[in-house]
């Protein structure tokens, strides 16, 4: 099986460090799962537009559950 690395900082393309960035100020840490996506911000645009979109469905005890559940 074969697993998927955190971007270094520096390997990040700028159309996601402002994601990242944002994700950082939201959480106060920038979640892994967003480092490892952040190699292609296509697929980082989507996934926060998600979370956001979730945001308004989900109360926030379930969504921390969530988090929690699929993080390292």
């Amino acid at each position: 099986m074969s697993r998927l690395d955190a971007s270094a900082p520096e390997d990040v393309p700028a159309a996601a460090r402002e994601t990242l960035d944002a994700g950082g100020a939201q959480f106060g840490f920038v979640p892994n799962m967003l480092k490892t996506l952040a190699s292609n911000p296509a697929v980082l645009d989507v996934v926060t537009r998600l979370q956001t979109s979730l945001s308004r469905v989900l109360d926030a005890r379930t969504r921390h559950t969530i988090a929690l559940a699929i993080s390292d």
